[in-house]
């Protein structure tokens, strides 16, 4: 009896041990469990995290980039003198104009519109078609197109030293021509004839003359020239009554030379050094005399005089 005894006591403090050993890890599966969903959630939401920046990315590109479109302009010519503007976009365009050549901008009616077509004649002679576009979020676009179309007015350019020569010629009778020098004021000229010549002083350097040209039909050219503005010398031949020719050569910056043709033979060459003011006295003989004065300045820009004096034989 005593040792069955013995033998449950001993039987309990085994399971006790047993028991006790197995509670040093307690639901011990359980707990990685959690774990791995616990790393599961996360990676979950890191990927929708993901998706939903690329998503976000694309969509504020796309936004860019809609933003950053620019209107169209189309130009079809529909007529020998016509031609058809039209432009489109995808928001409301803010204002339209256009201009020929440097003339004043002439603007379309384009307010909450998102395409518009305009039809605008072609004047005559060579023109320079201009046209601006903008739109409410500040996008601008600019297009810029020569036409020629032919008409019967002529303009010529023809440099003469300190003035450019405009030659006009009409088979109408020219009423008027304008000319300006860049953007400065235009000056208006009559004319009521069907040809005319005009001088026009040419400011130094390197300046745009623009002409325009208009006859009793109303017929309009506009030409336009770049034109270099030099300084030629100045030459005066006078004479002192029957003794001498009185040969004056100026220029503002300098004289670079000097020669002089007496009789288309005799022949005369003087370095001036940049003098700006020089004189000469040159015997007139008997009968008749024929004199020619060239005058080159430091730019290398030449003038000519010429004159002729007949001395009565004594």
């Amino acid at each position: 009896m005593l040792n069955q005894i013995l033998s449950v006591e001993r039987y309990d403090k085994d399971n006790n041990k047993k028991q006790k050993v197995r509670n040093t890890n307690p639901k011990g599966p359980i707990e990685i469990n959690k774990v791995v969903k616990f790393f599961s959630i996360v990676i979950i939401l890191f990927g929708i995290l993901i998706v939903g920046t690329g998503s976000y990315s694309m969509y504020k590109k796309s936004q860019q980039e809609t933003a950053n479109v620019k209107p169209t302009i189309h130009v079809e010519e529909i007529a020998q003198a016509a031609i058809l503007l039209r432009i489109n976009h995808n928001k409301q365009l803010s204002k339209v104009t256009y201009k020929w050549n440097n003339g004043s901008d002439i603007e379309i009616e384009c307010e909450g519109k998102k395409e518009i077509s305009q039809e605008i004649e072609i004047p005559k002679g060579k023109n320079v078609l201009s046209v601006y576009v903008s739109d409410i979020s500040g996008q601008e676009v600019k297009f810029e197109k020569q036409y020629k179309l032919d008409a019967n007015i002529n303009i010529k350019f023809e440099n003469e030293g300190k003035y450019t020569k405009v030659i006009v010629t009409g088979e109408e009778e020219l009423a008027y021509l304008t000319y300006r020098w860049d953007d400065q004021e235009e000056t208006r000229v009559e004319i009521n004839n069907t040809e005319i010549e005009q001088k026009i002083e040419t400011p130094m350097g390197l300046h745009e003359l623009t002409v325009i040209v208009v006859d009793t039909n109303n017929q309009t050219v506009t030409e336009t020239k770049n034109v270099q503005g030099v300084m030629k010398p100045n030459i005066e031949v006078t004479t002192d009554g029957s003794s001498n020719f009185i040969v004056k050569a100026t220029d503002e910056k300098g004289l670079k030379r000097i020669e002089i043709i007496l009789d288309e033979t005799k022949k005369y060459k003087s370095d001036l050094d940049g003098q700006k003011e020089v004189e000469y006295k040159i015997p007139i003989k008997e009968g008749q005399n024929k004199i020619q004065v060239t005058a080159y300045n430091l730019d290398d820009i030449s003038e000519v005089s010429k004159k002729k004096v007949t001395k009565q034989v004594q």
